[in-house]
């Protein structure tokens, strides 16, 4: 009887430590996520401030858009072993010019149409830039239960190149 314990004991232990490393395992997650975002919250934030003190109301040269839609295909969203949402997709630039600071934004809502969560991430690296027609494939981990999404919405974004 004393070994049946013992085992049921090892057993619960080795159970508590599994999910004491996923908790950790998604913790660092989410800490490495919105961290890169609050980065790029404040280069957003500092960028409009120059840009709004180096803007002149009597300059008439046309602007190019602040950010263009660029196609996204062959999105397919999945579930990974641990039950979470795994996103791939390619993006293509289907504009006539180039384009760089590549983002895709979405939202997982629930069957009631209730938001699960949004995603706002670059695809790309700062430098680098998507040539017209060309392609570039994303793939991203969100820690959202796959079971409770019932649809989706995704678009891909990116800045003309000046």
């Amino acid at each position: 009887m004393l070994v049946h314990t013992n085992k049921l004991m090892l057993k619960q232990i080795s159970i508590i430590f599994s999910l004491l490393l996923v908790i950790a395992t998604c913790d660092s997650i989410l800490d490495t996520r919105y961290s890169a975002k609050a980065q790029t919250d404040s280069l957003d934030i500092s960028q409009n401030a120059t840009d709004n003190a180096t803007s002149s109301p009597s300059s008439t040269a046309p602007q190019p858009p602040e950010k263009v839609f660029i196609s996204l295909e062959n999105l397919v969203v999945g579930k990974t072993s641990q039950g979470l949402v795994d996103i791939s997709a390619s993006v293509k630039n289907n504009q006539t010019f180039d384009v760089h600071d590549i983002r895709i934004q979405g939202e997982f809502f629930d069957k009631d149409g209730t938001s699960l969560g949004k995603i706002d991430e670059f695809v790309t690296q700062p430098s680098f830039i998507l040539k017209p027609g060309a392609s570039h494939n994303y793939a991203g981990l969100e820690i959202i239960s796959h079971y409770r999404v019932s649809s989706y919405n995704f678009t891909a974004t990116g800045e003309p190149l000046s």
